[in-house]
């Protein structure tokens, strides 16, 4: 199903030079979903966004919201690799969701780690969170 899907897209690029729409139904539901969980999520960035520029928030709670958001989008493009019939592109995609959360786990270390020296200790859960198993200097 979603190999057709695809090609009645690449057909309407081919013939319009842009596809119309982007129709995600046209591949399955859990795409959908995991459409749909980003978006519930994404929908509280402003909000957050606010709440941290204005210091009304912690840390912690800053991090509750980031972490499960990214991971929910992530979910998105790791889903492309389910969804994908072609062994080369199913490695591609896999290979990139690999790079993009290390690239993620390496921010959770740096915000946590700014955290810890930005305010002069680090505390034993977020040092334990952000540098497992790391020596850190003192």
């Amino acid at each position: 199903m979603a190999t057709s899907a695809l090609l009645d897209q690449r057909r309407e690029v081919a013939e319009t030079g842009q596809p119309q729409e982007f129709r995600v139904e046209s591949f399955g539901g859990s795409l959908s979903k995991n459409i749909q969980i980003a978006r519930d999520a994404v929908s509280l960035l402003d909000d957050r966004r606010a709440k941290i520029s204005g210091l009304t928030i912690s840390v912690g709670e800053m991090a509750s919201y980031y972490t499960p958001t990214i991971a929910k989008l992530l979910a998105i493009v790791e889903e492309m690799a389910v969804l994908s019939s072609n062994a080369s592109a199913t490695n591609t995609i896999s290979a990139y969701t690999s790079f993009l959360q290390g690239k993620e786990r390496a921010g959770q270390e740096r915000a946590m780690g700014a955290t810890g020296f930005g305010g002069g200790r680090v505390v034993r859960a977020v040092g334990n969170a952000a540098f497992r198993g790391r020596q850190v200097p003192g």
